[in-house]
């Protein structure tokens, strides 16, 4: 949560007519909504919606597919989704969707992780732990840097990709549970921002509608 809005910041308009897809328990829009943002949200579980809404009683989120959005053409200023592309069975799909609820020069924008780094990250995590940290299923659609630019490139967008750094206290508390002190200690001082895109942890992307 803490990357996402440092990344959204300067990027959404309060005029923006919103749409988060994969809202998950609501924190992102939740937020959005505080500072004043209009901005309504989907997600594919009942029992995080659920939840989304029990914390978060005034959010509007409903349930919904990434790749079968429920809403006419031209609907959104921007969409946004953060850790949700990899799990979209079709990609292509899902940018479809995107591209066709978007506005004339309408922007999504998103974040997922790089199928490189996430690959390793599960490597190092096995053998060091000896467990998995996710089911393999659940990451059916995680993407390259040239393979991400050329999905985007084919369904109708421009784009700019960001470097973010993912050490947070998130971050930091996971990777301590797993690697212990030391591991938490190199993963804060390794020089991410140094690492070129394709490398780089996750891909933080604006994607723009063309004419």
């Amino acid at each position: 949560l803490e990357n996402n809005i440092e990344f959204l910041n300067g990027k959404i308009s309060k005029k923006d007519n919103i749409l988060e897809i994969g809202s998950g328990c609501g924190d992102l829009l939740s937020y959005l909504q505080k500072q004043g943002y209009h901005a309504v949200g989907t997600d594919v579980s009942e029992s995080g919606i659920a939840i989304a809404k029990r914390f978060f009683p005034a959010i509007k989120i409903t349930k919904m597919s990434g790749d079968r959005l429920q809403f006419p053409n031209r609907s959104f200023d921007v969409v946004l989704s953060f850790d949700v592309l990899e799990h979209i069975p079709d990609t292509g799909k899902h940018l479809r969707e995107v591209f066709r609820v978007l506005k004339r020069k309408g922007v999504y924008i998103f974040q997922t992780p790089n199928k490189i780094t996430n690959r390793l990250a599960e490597f190092l995590w096995v053998t060091f732990t000896g467990k998995s940290r996710w089911p393999k299923e659940l990451h059916c659609s995680l993407q390259t840097y040239p393979g991400l630019k050329r999905a985007l490139s084919q369904n109708g967008f421009d784009f700019r990709f960001y470097k973010i750094n993912p050490v947070t206290k998130h971050t930091l508390t996971r990777v301590r549970g797993g690697l212990g002190t030391v591991g938490a200690f190199a993963f804060r001082m390794f020089p991410w921002e140094l690492l070129p895109m394709h490398l780089q942890t996750n891909f933080y992307v604006v994607a723009r509608k063309k004419s």
